[in-house]
Parts: structure tokens; sequence; C-alpha cells
């Protein structure tokens, strides 16, 4: 299911706002952090998410795949849903492990239902949700944008979340980039991993023009 952000399926679990937490006020009204008022978590019912984990699809770069393809592949790795929502929740897909998928063209994509435990990153999921850039080491400037947003949308209702690479959690190098160096950088994009990579401005040299023919 394509969506333009989380909040556009849960509005209810997912106060819209910027990276810091939504303000419940004594009345219960949801407000902004800036504005005079108690600060209190908002409580999202469900399961306790402590970590967002981002992968990569490990698939060639700049080539399009989809949720459907990324089904199919754990699928055949005997991943399947099993909760209540896989049967209401973007049911044609039985087996997809991730919560989020961010294609070449930054689409934002769902898998599983946030409710659901997912199947991304080994002795992590229970708390945790899953965040999928199809590619394997080089992802377009907009999905490095899609990435971003979509990080502090959750960081905006799961407060105290941490954000991890799936390297951080096994031997893999997904999503083939170090995600603690890159928020250490103020999620800044290096061109190494960015597809296509830029192109330096190096002056072509003009060709030498022809001696006069006697």
């Amino acid at each position: 299911m394509r969506v333009k952000d989380a909040f556009d399926l849960f509005p209810a679990t997912l106060p819209q706002g910027d990276s810091s937490c939504s303000v419940v006020s004594e009345d219960g009204s949801s407000t902004s952090p800036t504005q005079n008022t108690e600060r209190k978590k908002v409580q999202v019912p469900g399961r306790e998410i402590k970590r967002l984990f981002v992968h990569c699809a490990a698939t060639p770069n700049g080539k399009a795949f989809t949720a459907e393809d990324i089904d199919r592949w754990h699928g055949e790795r005997d991943f399947n849903r099993k909760s209540k929502y896989k049967d209401t929740f973007n049911k044609e897909l039985k087996h997809i492990g991730y919560h989020f998928i961010i294609y070449i063209d930054g689409s934002l994509h769902t898998g599983r239902h946030i409710q659901e435990i997912g199947a991304h990153a080994y002795m992590h999921n229970r708390d945790s949700l899953g965040i999928c850039l199809i590619g394997t080491d080089r992802f377009t400037l907009a999905q490095w944008i899609t990435l971003k947003a979509q990080l502090a949308a959750l960081k905006g209702t799961y407060c105290d979340a941490t954000i991890h690479g799936h390297h951080e959690v096994s031997n893999k190098i997904c999503p083939g980039f170090n995600v603690p160096n890159w928020l250490a950088s103020g999620q800044q994009i290096d061109n190494e991993h960015l597809y296509p990579p830029i192109t330096p401005n190096i002056p072509v040299p003009l060709p030498r023009p022809k001696p006069p023919q006697p």
C-alpha cells in the first residue's frame, strides 16, 4: 500500500508533528510541545517500540522493485505473517517482514502493520519497526528525503526509540551505509551512497586550434 507517511494510516496512534513528542494536556487534547502546557508522553496503544531499524533490499542499485517482490522473497525464506492484521491490513502480502518500504521514486509503501512483530532483525523484532530501502548501497535522492522524513515522523511518536542500521545487530552490511555515522553527520547524504552519483564539475579542456595552413 502506497502512503504519504505513517499518519495516513494510523492517525489515531501517530500524532502529527515534528521530531518532538506531542503533548497531552489535562483534558486529553494534543498540542505542540512549544505551547505552555504540561508535557506528558503520548500513550501509543499496542506494543512498545524501542528501536527503528533501517534496511536495504539487497537489490541492484537504481532498479525498481516492489513490496510484492519482497513478499515473494520472504515467502521463499518461510517468513509468514501470523497476527490478526494479516487478514485486514495488506492482506495480499502474506510474508513480508518489513513495516515500511521506500521505492526508488521516493514513494513510501507499507508491509506489516506497525502493531505486528516484524521479521527483519533476528532477535530484535519484538520491540522494533523495520524500514527498507530498495537498493543495496546507493539510493536515490528521493529515497534519502523520504527516509529522513519517515524517521522523523516515527520519532515524533516513539520519542525514546533509537535509530539503527541492521548491520549493528548482524554480520551484514545492511543497509549498505553506516547508520550511526549518517546520524552523527546530521543525516548528510554521502555521494558514495547516492544513485546516480553526482559527477564532479570538472572543466573539459578545449581542443587546441589547428595551425594555419601555408
